[in-house]
Order: C-alpha cells, then structure tokens, then sequence
C-alpha cells in the first residue's frame, strides 16, 4: 500500500491534509505531473489542487479508439472563503466528457473522482482529510492548562464521476493525455495524465525444485 500526503498551509491558520490512500508499488514523489507513475499527476489553479489524476485501469490493458475512459483523482478547494464548482472536462483525444455526481467546491472541501464509470479492476481510492488549527507561535505567561488541543474539525467529501467519451485514437500506458479542468471561479488548467498501472501481484512460486 501507499500513501501520499499533501499539506497545504496558509489558509488563516489552518492546515489542510489530504491523504490519498491506493494500491501500487513506486516511490512517493509531488513534482512529477507529467511522468507516468503509479501516483497520478498534480495540477494547480488558483486555490484549487489536483491530486493522483490519471485514467482508470483499462479493462484489457488500453482504451481502444471509440471507447470511454473513465479519470480517477482527487479536487481540494484550499480557499477559506470561497466556493467553485468543476463546470467542464475537455479533452483533444475525446469527443465529449460526462461529469455526474457533485459538482461543488464549497471552501474547504474535497472532491473525490472515483472512477466509477470506467472500466476499473484496480480498488478505488479513499481520502481522508482534516482540519488542524495551528498553534500560535507568540509567548505568554500563563501556565499551560492539562485540556488537550480541540479534535480536527471535519471536512466534508464530495463524490463525482467523470468520463471522457469517444476516444478517437487508442490510448496506451506509459504515454501522458492532456485533459483540461475548468473551474467556475478558478479557471481551467491542463494536466498531462497517465494510464494507472494495474494492481498485478507477483506470481507464486511454482514450486518445481531447480538444481
């Protein structure tokens, strides 16, 4: 298993951790939005971050011209005050996108883009996020009382499904597509998003004895 974590700090004095949880093996990394990974890739607009985008596992190993592709990737909104919403996916390799589910980006919320419309054999992601008030950093003479700091303050979790449709050339792992993102407030950014790779396990020992 692995696990990314993404601190965003600066929103008058909170701290916004988004922790996305899949399976895979390779190294962590937050500057590769362009490589094939196992993590997806990153993308910023205004106060908005895009996390672990990429394409769900193709049923057969690629998306062959004419299909859907369904994306997999996590939206925050890291603004303290203001809202958006996710108005339209494009993209140059697919007649159309279909976005269901929520659309909204209320100050402070995550989006969850499971991948749900696609053909997917891998496990879809979980995110958890929390909210921490920063300690302040100024001195004082009181004594330091016994209450333990207030628990995180929740954060609500959006769920939506986007697929891209009629594909018009085959898409294959180990290659980046650009898909643009709109954003009602923010405005639009393109990300260059890999194929996931498949949950594939080693194979068992056969159990023959050599030598």
């Amino acid at each position: 298993m692995k696990r990314v974590a993404v601190a965003v700090a600066g929103l008058a004095g909170l701290v916004l951790m988004v922790v996305v949880a899949g399976c895979g093996a390779g190294q962590n990394t937050q500057t590769d939005s362009i490589m094939p990974s196992v993590n997806g890739a990153l993308g910023q607009v205004g106060p908005i971050m895009i996390r672990d985008a990429q394409f769900a596992v193709p049923s057969k190993g690629v998306f062959p011209a004419g299909a859907n592709a369904a994306l997999r990737l996590t939206i925050v909104n890291t603004s303290a005050t203001i809202a958006d919403e996710l108005t339209e996916v494009t993209s140059t390799i697919a007649d159309d996108a279909e976005i269901t589910g929520d659309h909204s980006l209320p100050p402070q919320r995550a989006l969850l883009v499971d991948g749900g419309g696609g053909a997917i054999s891998s496990p879809s992601s979980s995110v958890t996020i929390t909210i921490t008030a920063t300690r302040s950093t100024s001195t004082s003479t009181a004594r330091p009382t016994s209450s333990s700091a207030p628990a995180p303050a929740p954060v609500e979790i959006g769920k939506a499904t986007i697929v891209l449709k009629g594909l018009n050339a085959a898409l294959y792992s180990g290659k980046t597509y650009p898909v643009t993102f709109v954003f009602r407030n923010a405005g639009s950014v393109t990300i260059q998003l890999p194929i996931a790779n498949p949950p594939s396990a080693r194979p068992e020992p056969s159990g023959e004895s050599h030598g």
